[in-house]
């Protein structure tokens, strides 16, 4: 059985869940347009929401992305973008902020 490839509004939703899972609070009060760091999303919470987030889509995600594409709007219209290479990615990702080294979750 081939896995539906998750779409923008899948991914949106399913971002809402998880950041008010992770918050403690009603879907209801998470604003997809907010900053996930305004909202009380800390580093290590991002960290481990990237690991989730690569489970659910079947594909590496760089927790660095969750920075790049820093609200939940952002972060699901960037993945329900045609896959990038992760050498593409990871010359984007230097040429924005100058990183020397990223980190890479794979879905296990």
């Amino acid at each position: 059985m081939t896995r539906k490839i998750p779409d923008e509004s899948d991914l949106t939703k399913w971002l809402i869940q998880r950041v008010a899972q992770e918050l403690k609070i009603d879907e209801e009060q998470v604003d997809p347009a907010e900053r996930l760091m305004t909202m009380g999303i800390d580093s290590l919470a991002m960290i481990g929401l990237a690991g989730e987030l690569a489970e659910y889509v079947n594909r590496e995600i760089r927790a660095e992305i969750l920075w790049e594409y820093d609200s939940i709007l952002a972060l699901a219209r960037h993945l329900a973008s045609p896959v990038e290479s992760p050498a593409a990615e990871a010359k984007r990702l230097q040429a924005v902020d100058g990183a020397s080294s990223l980190t890479v979750l794979r879905a296990g």
